[in-house]
């Protein structure tokens, strides 16, 4: 099925991303129980206040941004492999609590660790999968980052139609306990280790990931590859030497890598996907649609499911500004179409245009799987220069968690001030802005070397070579 060359470095990622799955379960699985804990059936004896269940929302987001902080600094320390393993202990912890909570507030220590989890979980896996990538794959590697954790979410949907509440999260422990066995298989990335010392440790996972089966020898391509890594370890050690600040000041890059990722998070909040995943039934029902709220949720996950598997053959195949801006277009589409139709609603009949929320929230949660989702982590992990990534990544998921907490906690108010229809509007008029932004300060990085796309950022790049590197993103949208 894969390329001997490349089979390790699948098969790392498979194993690395069970982990997300059970981190899409775990961030999901108040659409299929909520209704549970708010019902006479109640675990806790009595059904939970209003109040309870917006806390079980918003300590996810809470505990994700202590959580991306810790994580990205415990990497450092660790490393990405043993960091990676911990993870699975706090999220371990949290399906532990959905079995024997005796009262909400044990639940709510859960739900604390459930994003405390994910935040180490979103800087841990596009870190460790960017830095086992040859340059050539390292685009559909990424992709499964957000495959996998969609992937958790349907299972979580489905769960909710088959098991009771009791069930499912013994269902996940099973998972978690899988990707401890399975990714025990592999090693700390090769870049880590020649940054600790251990050369030959790296040679030989590096030569076990390029799919060479004598681990004493280094091909000439590897030897090629290893004199870079080496090279660039070496100019990190250098300038670790002075500050962080110092390292910004001295290296544009670092800086402008780190803003990049960071308006790309905010951009991916502000235009609303996290919100509307969150607001799936309440549109369904707007609609006039006979299904259930699970049921609507088992649709979505299929959606997420269907754009991230589209997304492995897309990413591969075309550049990552083309399509960000391509599917961004789709997105912006349904986001007008959504806003359109619930501005029309107020004053007029549209009894026969039912069909226009559930067919644009497709197409919304569809274009934004396919492309412009999973290409905002990808392009994040990727601009962000070796020496700080850890750091700039941990700081990029940290805002991304803190817009997702503010559009949690105030999304349904600003729906109350401002009307729907203007919320779609406000979101459109953020994604529009990341298509321009990801057009003029955005390098492409598919098939460069993290040093090329670190050239580019520091503004090393030959004008000839940035015209036609513009010329061909043109034609590929025209394809597209």
């Amino acid at each position: 099925m894969f390329e001997r060359s490349t089979r390790k470095q699948y098969e790392a990622t498979l194993a690395v991303n069970i982990l997300s799955l059970c981190i899409g379960a775990s961030i999901s699985w108040t659409s299929p129980y909520l209704s549970t804990l708010q019902s006479k059936n109640s675990p806790f004896g009595s059904p939970v206040t209003s109040t309870e269940a917006s806390w079980i929302g918003g300590l996810l987001a809470i505990g994700a941004l202590i959580g991306s902080f810790f994580f990205g600094w415990l990497s450092e320390k660790l490393g990405r492999f043993w960091s990676l393993m911990s993870v699975a202990f706090p999220q371990t912890l949290w399906w532990l609590s959905v079995i024997f909570s005796p009262t909400i507030n044990f639940l709510f220590l859960g739900r604390f660790l459930a994003g405390f989890s994910s935040g180490g979980c979103f800087v841990l896996v596009p870190l460790y999968v960017s830095e086992i990538s040859q340059d050539h794959v390292r685009g559909s590697l990424g992709s499964f980052f957000l495959l996998s954790t969609n992937f958790g979410m349907l299972i979580i949907y489905l769960c909710g139609l088959v098991f009771d509440y009791y069930t499912t999260p013994k269902v996940m422990l099973g998972m978690i306990f899988a990707f401890v066995i399975l990714f025990s298989f592999f090693n700390e990335t090769p870049i880590y280790l020649l940054r600790k010392g251990k050369t030959e440790a790296a040679v030989k996972f590096l030569n076990t990931l390029r799919g060479i089966n004598n681990l004493e020898t280094i091909s000439d391509e590897v030897n090629i590859e290893l004199e870079k890594m080496i090279s660039k370890v070496h100019n990190d050690v250098i300038s670790r030497s002075d500050s962080i600040m110092n390292e910004f000041r001295s290296s544009p890059a670092a800086g402008k890598g780190i803003l990049i990722g960071a308006i790309l998070m905010t951009v991916n909040q502000l235009s609303g996907l996290f919100a509307f995943l969150n607001y799936t039934a309440d549109i369904f029902i707007e609609a006039g649609s006979s299904f259930t709220p699970n049921i609507s949720a088992v649709i979505v996950g299929m959606l997420l499911m269907l754009g991230s598997l589209v997304s492995l053959k897309l990413v591969h195949n075309y550049s990552r500004k083309s399509l960000y801006v391509v599917t961004t277009i789709g997105y912006v589409f349904g986001l007008l179409l959504m806003g359109i139709y619930s501005y029309y609603k107020i004053n007029q009949d549209v009894s026969d245009l039912k069909f226009i929320p559930v067919a644009s929230l497709s197409l919304i949660i569809f274009t934004a799987s396919v492309g412009r989702l999973p290409l905002s982590y990808i392009m994040m992990a990727e601009i962000i220069p070796q020496n700080v990534r850890s750091f700039g990544i941990s700081i990029c998921t940290t805002i991304n968690w803190i817009w997702a907490f503010i559009l949690l906690r105030f999304f349904s108010t600003a729906v109350n001030i401002l009307s729907f229809h203007n919320c779609m509007f406000i979101c459109a008029s953020f994604a529009i802005f990341g298509v321009f932004f990801v057009i003029v300060y955005v390098p492409e990085s598919k098939d460069k070397s993290y040093q090329e796309i670190e050239d580019s950022l520091n503004g090393r790049i030959k004008l000839s070579e940035k015209h036609g590197e513009d010329v061909k993103i043109e034609e590929e949208i025209a394809r597209l």
